[in-house]
């Protein structure tokens, strides 16, 4: 959702979804409701053994909870090094409150599938 707002608000940008390749045909089809003319492909691959694409920006959204921190910065870094000077890393996340009583999605032990 957040690769979508982005392309809404900067038309002029492109883009590249990269995920596991079964992940492709959601890809596309969320893509085909967002309007076949966005410049964006899907490009299949594993973020911690493929080459990650070449952009000036990486958005990374919802890094699975179970990863350990090791993992984590070991992408973090994959990323940093992918990237030109002055590029740009963009990670996000769904936020848990303090009290942990709301934001299901956030809560939840296993990654949401479609």
């Amino acid at each position: 959702m957040a690769q979508r707002k982005i392309a809404q608000r900067h038309p002029h940008l492109t883009g590249i979804g990269f995920d596991l390749p079964p992940v492709g045909p959601v890809f596309e089809g969320l893509r085909h409701q967002a309007g076949r003319g966005r410049p964006v492909r899907f490009a299949g691959g594993d973020f911690f053994t493929d080459p990650l694409p070449e952009a000036e920006c990486l958005l990374m959204g919802h890094i699975p909870a179970r990863l350990g921190l090791p993992e984590k910065q070991a992408l973090l870094r994959r990323a940093y090094d992918a990237l030109p000077d002055g590029g740009a890393l963009i990670v996000y996340d769904a936020v848990i409150d303090d009290e942990r009583r709301s934001n299901a999605f956030g809560l939840a032990d296993e990654p949401q599938t479609c």
